[in-house]
């Protein structure tokens, strides 16, 4: 009976002071939106956008500027982690690839995929996420005409500053 008492009361104290974070739906424009919810050891992105189309979004940054600045592609088929090189340059593909996709699913032309990594990849190219509630500026993009290949966005672009916040 101790026994069980004890593992009741480890596993309560443990579970209430793990803390998860979530910046809730961050709306892109009418066709694109997206969610971070991190955990001290998790990030899980929610992409939901036109399913027939490649999609991107950048952590951390406020333009596509050269760096090691984060960034994932969805192709249609993989979400692959990049960084940016340059303006009007297709991100590179980062040698180690951290994403992992979770569910990709569609319904009346709208993707939905949800993928998770490491919050601390330990990858200098890689964003680390923080463990705490406050902002975090993102960059978003998906191809401006039907298809796959990396292409130009045609203006579907943007910035955003988001707030993580304690997810109840």
């Amino acid at each position: 009976m101790k026994k069980i008492t004890f593992l009741i009361l480890f596993l309560t104290i443990t579970f209430s002071f793990a803390q998860n974070w979530s910046t809730g739906v961050i709306t892109f424009n009418g066709n694109y939106s997206g969610q971070v919810d991190v955990t001290p050891t998790t990030v899980t992105l929610t992409l939901i956008g036109p399913d027939d189309r490649w999609l991107g979004m950048g952590f951390g940054v406020t333009c596509m500027t050269s760096g090691n600045d984060d960034v994932v592609i969805f192709d249609g088929t993989n979400l692959t982690d990049r960084n940016y090189i340059g303006i009007g340059v297709q991100p590179a593909v980062d040698f180690s690839q951290d994403w992992t996709i979770i569910s990709n699913t569609t319904s009346v032309g709208t993707r939905t995929l949800i993928a998770t990594r490491a919050r601390d990849t330990g990858d200098s190219n890689d964003f680390v996420f923080p463990a705490a509630a406050g902002g975090i500026n993102f960059v978003w993009a998906y191809r401006g005409s039907a298809g796959f290949s990396i292409t130009s966005h045609s203006g579907n672009r943007g910035s955003v500053s988001a707030s993580l916040g304690i997810d109840d």
